[in-house]
């Protein structure tokens, strides 16, 4: 479906002249042709029903560009609604309520010049990767002996100590709690490394153990530091935006290459993607827009139309930058308990995965810390778990025996059902998208009966006019 709907139909998201080619229609039009366009309209129609009754996840395309209600290309934003409509959907929609519509630049044209700006999140993130590895001293030799680790709380707490010392013994109590709370999340991360990968010597007990404690400072971090984390980092991106804004953007003359600086610009604005924080190509991004029009109804009226208009980027930033960090450190977590599990459970991952880390430049941190952590052990291992897991597995299977034989063939069952449910819910959509399409012709020959609600007009479509193009414009 995101093959034939996202790549090969639409011209924004696959490739241009390819999909205009394939959805061009005309009275000669083949019939293969014919039938990969009525093919498309019916996949857009099966996978709403599937994203509306059963779950399935949206389709990550950029449509920044289409109108709210239609799917023509926006042309009006609205601020006080934050959204984009064409011209007619604009009249249609906010014709009775004055709204601040403003006038988008074409094809999400930016002023300025761009170049910093689709890779800030990326420059950021590759540097704190760098100074955590290089500069912060996480996993010394005393690792698996120390009671916690707590880097950041430790730094906090010797500022409060250096500022005022009453400051400090007053939250000298709560300074243990916050170390013990970060140590719990950045443990869980770091045992994926030193027992996982160095030593070997994780087992599954231990995971289960400490993920409770790392889910729950995710949640804490969510509330305390991603906020203040996302407030600066829209300050500095709405900073560069703007002074990027000021520079002006090179062109080439006719006839003439394209400068390069200006291919460097179009490249990263229109493929570069950040994976963690707000990127500026997300179809919430605030458009570049024209004033609106019209005067303000009131001083105040006017004072927060200024301010929305002043902070809108500020705005983004800050809310989308809270909920990326969100996902990042969501995403940490399950990555590094997958990743645990993989190397307690997979023979050979392990040993797979800690020669290819030496290849690439850790040889040398794995060697020094292979001395350090030598010797290291428990006394609830992996071994000693698979043998009570064994033992475990062999008092179930014995009493499974006394069932038929169709009980305990589980695989069979699972994907048995597994086919029948996915076979099922694809004739109902099926049978869904026909019962819509039906709906929709029958409420358009009857509309005006149903949308008859006393009103002393209704809206007519708007008539060709035999005078030609200047008759209609009048």
């Amino acid at each position: 479906m995101w093959v034939l709907v996202d790549k090969l139909a639409d011209d924004r998201g696959g490739v241009p002249w390819l999909s205009k080619w394939l959805m061009q229609k005309g009275p000669e039009t083949p019939a293969w042709k014919k039938t990969f366009q009525q093919a498309v309209a019916f996949i857009k129609e099966f996978r709403a029903i599937l994203i509306e009754y059963f779950k399935w996840s949206k389709p990550k395309t950029n449509t920044g560009w289409k109108c709210k209600f239609c799917s023509k290309e926006a042309k009006w934003w609205c601020p006080n609604t934050k959204q984009k409509f064409c011209p007619q959907c604009a009249y249609n929609q906010n014709h009775a309520n004055a709204h601040s519509l403003e006038e988008m630049h074409s094809d999400w044209e930016r002023k300025g010049f761009h170049i910093i700006t689709p890779v800030l999140p990326d420059i950021m993130f590759a540097g704190l990767v760098y100074y955590m590895f290089f500069h912060v001293t996480l996993m010394g030799p005393d690792y698996l002996t120390t009671q916690v680790t707590c880097p950041v709380v430790s730094r906090a707490r010797s500022f409060t100590a250096g500022f005022d010392a009453n400051l400090f013994y007053y939250y000298k109590q709560s300074f243990f709690t916050w170390c013990d709370v970060e140590d719990s999340f950045l443990r869980f991360i770091m045992d994926g490394w030193v027992r996982s990968i160095v030593t070997q010597t994780d087992n599954t007990l231990l995971v289960f153990q400490t993920l409770p404690s790392a889910l729950l400072v995710n949640v804490a971090l969510s509330y305390t530091l991603v906020p203040f984390a996302s407030f600066l980092y829209a300050l500095l991106a709405s900073a560069v935006y703007a002074i990027e804004s000021r520079i002006e953007l090179p062109t080439a003359a006719p006839g003439e290459p394209e400068p390069i600086w200006l291919s460097i610009h179009n490249f990263l604005w229109t493929w570069n993607g950040s994976v963690f924080f707000a990127d500026p190509q997300s179809s919430a991004f605030p458009p570049e827009t024209k004033p609106r029009t019209r005067d303000a109804s009131d001083p105040l009226e006017g004072f927060w139309y200024w301010k929305e208009r002043t902070f809108r980027n500020l705005n983004y930033y800050y809310l989308s930058t809270g909920v990326s960090l969100q996902n990042l450190t969501s995403q940490l977590l399950m990555v590094t308990f997958y990743i645990r599990l993989a190397c307690i459970w997979v023979g050979g991952f392990a040993g797979v995965a800690k020669v290819s880390l030496g290849m690439i430049g850790f040889q040398s941190l794995i060697s020094a810390q292979e001395v350090w952590y030598k010797g290291a052990s428990s006394l609830v291992n992996e071994e000693l778990l698979r043998d009570l897991a064994a033992k475990f597995y062999a008092i179930i299977d014995h009493w499974l025996r006394v069932l038929p034989p169709v009980c305990r063939q589980a695989s069979f069952l699972w994907v048995f059902g597994l086919t029948l449910w996915v076979l099922c819910v694809s004739v109902f959509a099926t049978y869904l998208v026909y019962y819509r399409r039906a709906f929709k012709d029958h409420w358009a020959k009857d509309a005006k009966n149903h949308m008859n609600f006393g009103q002393a007009n209704y809206l007519q479509p708007k008539a060709a006019s035999p005078a030609g193009p200047a008759s209609s414009r009048r």
